[in-house]
């Protein structure tokens, strides 16, 4: 059976805040590899670079993403790998979780041939935006996933031993961005008494025309395109936020879906 596609529905209802989906540390305009000269992610070209987004979710996005995530490890498991799939996510003490989906630019096919990969990033009306469009940490968005259960590749051993030897991963396919967040300027004077205050540095970019093939169903106010420039200072394995409580332990053989659910909102 093929995989198909995952929708994880950013709400931008302010009534409703707890529901969401934010953008962390997004490198999803073009592909970037670590540098360890520079220690931090730079733009690489795409016979060796990733991109990878965090994201944050609330609580019932999250049980819905690992209902799915869980569905399509079942669906191609083998006898040698475990019997579930352990919960992949980060679980914060504010109740939301994060977790980070990356993919390879380039990949090889079944045919032997490579082919390669882009995300397309959307504004809030469902139109793609222009190439090198730079998301924004803080954004609140729409994502289209695409499950990829494997075995385990992490190079760290406390992610191996925590998710076990084999997961699932997320390729990020397209982002739909609802909200915009302004993006940090990194100031190294600080303030001064002079009078220059009053520049306006705002800035947007055209939307192209509607795109047919937009898997996002909703659609709210066109947001504003930030000039394309952001700050790389560092490269960023998970997000930054301190976490107190510990995520739940893995389940065993004879937990099903529901009881690995339910033990989240303890």
């Amino acid at each position: 059976m093929t995989l198909q596609p995952h929708i994880i529905i950013g709400d931008n209802n302010p009534d409703n805040p707890k529901a969401k989906v934010l953008a962390l540390y997004p490198r999803l305009d073009q592909p970037y590899a670590f540098d360890e000269k520079q220690n931090r992610s730079m733009p690489s070209s795409k016979e060796v670079g990733n991109y990878s987004i965090d994201f944050e979710m609330d609580v019932d996005t999250a049980k819905d993403l690992y209902t799915y995530m869980a569905k399509a490890y079942e669906e191609v498991r083998e006898k040698t790998w475990p019997k579930k799939l352990v919960m992949p996510f980060t679980k914060h003490d504010d109740g939301y979780f994060t977790y980070k989906g990356q993919c390879k630019a380039k990949s090889m096919g079944k045919d032997g041939l490579p082919f390669y990969r882009e995300v397309i990033q959307r504004n809030a009306n469902g139109q793609k935006v222009d190439a090198g469009f730079q998301l924004t940490t803080g954004s609140r968005v729409s994502l289209l996933v695409k499950a990829n259960p494997m075995k385990n590749n992490a190079k760290k051993p406390d992610v191996i031993e925590k998710l076990g030897s084999h997961t699932c991963y997320l390729y990020i396919n397209e982002v739909l961005v609802h909200d915009l967040a302004p993006r940090k300027d990194y100031n190294p004077f600080g303030e001064t008494s002079g009078s220059f205050v009053n520049l306006d540095h705002a800035s947007s970019l055209p939307a192209n025309k509607d795109d047919d093939d937009n898997p996002f169903s909703e659609k709210s106010n066109v947001v504003s395109i930030a000039e394309p420039v952001d700050d790389f200072d560092e490269a960023v394995e998970e997000p930054k936020k301190v976490v107190k409580k510990s995520a739940p332990p893995p389940p065993t053989a004879d937990n099903d879906l529901s009881s690995v659910l339910e033990a989240w909102d303890d």
